[in-house]
């Protein structure tokens, strides 16, 4: 634990934030987007560093050191890359697909 109000105290931890504020800043300035989807960067940012290999860990994952089991990372793609969602209903002559940005991975 740590007193209220004295980051300077937990410096670790507010490395590790900052390291992932540098990563949310890099995805959205990157692809142009919105600093209003800051937390849906942050929330993957988050997600791909518990993806990638670690040298404590000896380069395993903390994903797979806390499952036991190699993950799957057949899903990832580019934050904001293009894509487009399926329309079942609607006229016969209306559009059957809406662009979108993709922000989050839905393992």
């Amino acid at each position: 634990m740590t007193a209220p109000h004295n980051p300077y105290k937990n410096g670790v931890n507010e490395r590790e934030n900052q390291s992932i504020v540098g990563y949310v800043r890099a995805m959205l300035h990157d692809q142009d987007l919105s600093l209003h989807l800051w937390a849906e960067a942050c929330s993957k940012a988050v997600y791909l560093k518990n993806q990638s290999p670690h040298h404590i860990l000896g380069m395993i994952t903390p994903h797979d050191t806390f499952l036991g089991r190699k993950s799957d990372v057949s899903h990832f793609k580019n934050f904001g890359a293009s894509v487009y969602f399926h329309v079942s209903m609607g006229l016969q002559l209306s559009m059957r697909s809406i662009y979108s940005i993709s922000v989050a991975y839905f393992p």
